[in-house]
Order: C-alpha cells, then sequence, then structure tokens
C-alpha cells in the first residue's frame, strides 16, 4: 500500500516521543479515529494538509514523509 512506510514512520516517532496516537491527534489538530487509521495504515484518503500536521507535531521532516510517498511513482 502506498502509505505502508509513512504508517510506519508515524508510529515510530509517535512511540519515541511517548505519545498515544489521542495525543498525536490533539496536537495535530484532527480527528483520533482518522490518525489511527493512517497510523495502523487504513485509510487511503490523507491530504497533505493532514501529513504536514502530523509530521509537525512528530517533529519529522517533511521532505523524508514526501519521500517515502514518491518512492511509488517513480
Amino acid at each position: 500500500m502506498l502509505l505502508t512506510k509513512i504508517s510506519i514512520l508515524f508510529k515510530q516517532a509517535r512511540l519515541t516521543k511517548g505519545l498515544t496516537q489521542f495525543q498525536v491527534a490533539e496536537i495535530a489538530n484532527i480527528d483520533e479515529k482518522h490518525y489511527g487509521r493512517i497510523e495502523r495504515n487504513e485509510c487511503c484518503n490523507v491530504t497533505i494538509i493532514t501529513l504536514c500536521q502530523i509530521c509537525k507535531t512528530l517533529d519529522i521532516n517533511i521532505e523524508q514523509a514526501t519521500k517515502e510517498i514518491s518512492q511509488f511513482f517513480i
């Protein structure tokens, strides 16, 4: 799936920071269930704005995250 690598990246970053899915969603200002689906790779409808909000919350460089996605289009 397209977001498998980014889902893993998000989960690893969240666990490293010691945050729950709820905390990430709250800080990123997105729905908790939506974040959970993204992290479990059950969601294929993720906007770039949502990705940016999650990356900012988890201190992930957006270029790193989009690099993971862009590999599928090469």
